[in-house]
């Protein structure tokens, strides 16, 4: 690996550690009656799945989109001002197709902001199975009761129920990233037929049409 990619994983890791920690040692100092209870074990699972995700955390999520949103910005400035030397109505379709796009994404976003709770509820239910499945005190009442099938059937509906919201959510994501694709195409398009038509005019030469 390059050293900006270990420099990059080294920010990342150090960010969600550290928030890691804040994390435990909160939960450390809550109310009793906040911690045991069904709202209180939602948040903090909710907390625990926006850290402990890899790349997908909530921490490397913000540094990377920071970083794009900076970068959009300023490369939308140069090329608006680039093209706007040939017409502003090429800044007007390409800021419109933007909003539009921006739109779009913020309804996927809202959309996965609302199954919050309930994505983390699932996970808080299937890391108890699991944690409860492998604690070898209860090994000897789970073959006595010959519980193993049942914890399975349980185990199976909940990852179940878990794939498929998660396929309601990445469809939505989905489908916003073909619109996307399409209105940049389009978008691209649109630009492109009116640069040639600016050099089929001698409005503009060769030259210029590679710069735009």
């Amino acid at each position: 690996k390059s050293m900006a990619a270990e420099g990059k994983y080294y920010l990342y890791n150090g960010m969600r550690f550290y928030f890691q920690k804040k994390l435990f040692f909160k939960s450390l100092h809550c109310d009793y009656v906040h911690v045991e209870s069904k709202e209180g074990m939602t948040q903090y699972q909710r907390a625990m799945d926006a850290l402990f995700c890899g790349d997908a955390s909530g921490t490397s999520r913000m540094l990377v989109s920071t970083i794009g949103l900076v970068t959009s910005v300023l490369s939308f400035a140069i090329y608006s001002g680039i093209l706007s030397s040939l017409h502003p109505a090429v800044v007007i379709l390409l800021v419109v197709m933007s909003v539009a796009n921006l739109i779009l994404y913020r309804y996927a976003q809202n959309y996965e902001h609302g199954k919050k709770d309930k994505v983390a509820g699932l996970n808080q239910k299937l890391n108890y199975v699991e944690y409860t499945a492998r604690d070898i005190s209860y090994a000897k009442d789970i073959r006595l009761y010959k519980m193993s099938d049942w914890f399975l059937d349980v185990r199976s509906k909940l990852t179940g129920e878990y794939a498929k919201l998660q396929n309601q959510i990445r469809n939505r994501f989905f489908i916003v990233t073909c619109i996307n694709v399409l209105t940049r195409s389009l978008q691209d398009g649109i630009a492109y037929a009116y640069l040639i038509y600016c050099v089929l005019s001698n409005r503009i030469d060769v030259n210029e049409f590679v710069l735009y």
